[in-house]
């Protein structure tokens, strides 16, 4: 069957599913894309959507767990596309779907015999519950996340990746605030843990924090930084990804208290532009922050604002890019190569 599906042009067809496209553009999301658009030229990969089938989007899902919403939308998106025979001429499934996509893939195996991968995104249970099903490969993000997840040999650790070749512009949207600027990028929500970065600022007594994004908590954070920062407190609300760039060329330290964070590539962004980073210690964000910055509780106020003024007095030199390095995606594209050609 592979030989008929690559009859064409000889490059293997591969379906990568990421439901949320065209829905949020979040990690998962810009993988999908970028995937896409560096490894167009050495094979024939078609990107699937919610929005490439008739079913509901989690914005029309009523349901108050956010998670569960995606997972529905998930779960409809993935039996869409194997009821109406959408992935039966290709040779693999790249799963960027979570667990309800690898239930469909695994059914889509049953019927055509296609081989997938399954490409982990959350925090450890999604993948859990997609090794139930089988993929005839797992990728994780970290190698922590991969050791405490399952100890099958079936599995490779490939990191999110980012392209480095950068603007080195500058941002003229900060001329009139207070340095040193500390910039803040992430959905406006409770995990993130925004006020920590406010009140970790706050403690420092100087500096602007800058904040873009947006999320369910947008008001209530506006509000407290403002109460907090007066016009230290700067929302930028979303920016065109040309903006960003320059902003981080911009800055002093890229802070982020998050709870947790799957990957986060915004770490990446940051360290590409040579940019120190402060954020909440775990194994995982010590593979991806390594020495380009410091891991502390952000909980600590004053052990946080002590690491502002540490992080602002270092010469960091390239420590940053050098870094970011590791997770260029022309090195990351060469990991991919080699396991889809493996995969059989």
């Amino acid at each position: 069957m592979n030989d008929i599906k690559r009859e064409n042009n000889g490059k293997k067809k591969i379906a990568v599913l990421c439901n949320g496209l065209g829905v949020v553009q979040r990690g998962a999301e810009t993988f999908a894309i970028e995937f896409e658009k560096h490894l167009k030229n050495d094979f024939d990969i078609q990107l699937f959507g919610v929005k490439d089938t008739n079913t509901k989007t989690r914005n029309q899902i009523k349901l108050p767990w956010r998670n569960g919403r995606a997972y529905l939308e998930s779960y409809y998106f993935g039996k869409h596309l194997y009821k109406y025979h959408m992935l039966d001429e290709f040779d693999i499934i790249l799963n960027n779907a979570g667990f309800p996509g690898s239930y469909w893939c695994n059914k889509q195996r049953k019927r055509t015999g296609t081989p997938f991968i399954n490409r982990a995104r959350g925090g450890g249970r999604e993948e859990k519950i997609s090794i139930l099903f089988k993929p005839n490969h797992t990728v994780f993000l970290t190698q922590f996340h991969c050791e405490k997840t399952t100890k099958k040999s079936n599995t490779s650790v490939i990191p999110n990746a980012i392209d480095i070749n950068i603007t080195k512009e500058k941002s003229t949207i900060i001329e009139s605030f207070e340095p040193p600027y500390f910039l803040s990028t992430s959905a406006l929500v409770s995990f993130k843990r925004i006020p920590l970065l406010i009140d970790a600022v706050k403690q420092y007594g100087r500096g602007t924090l800058i904040q873009t994004s947006t999320g369910n908590l947008k008001d209530e954070i506006i509000d407290y930084g403002k109460k907090h920062l007066g016009d230290r407190f700067q929302y930028l609300g979303i920016i065109k990804k040309e903006e960003l760039d320059k902003l981080y060329n911009s800055c002093d330290i890229f802070l982020l208290a998050s709870k947790r964070e799957a990957f986060g590539v915004v770490y990446l962004e940051a360290m590409s532009h040579n940019l120190p980073v402060i954020t909440e210690s775990d194994e995982r964000r010590k593979e991806i922050v390594g020495s380009a910055g410091y891991l502390l509780d952000c909980r600590n106020k004053r052990d946080f604002s002590g690491l502002i003024e540490e992080t602002l007095n270092k010469n960091w030199k390239d420590i940053p890019k050098r870094q970011v390095e590791k997770f260029s995606w022309n090195n990351i594209k060469e990991q991919y190569k080699k396991l889809i050609e493996e995969i059989q």
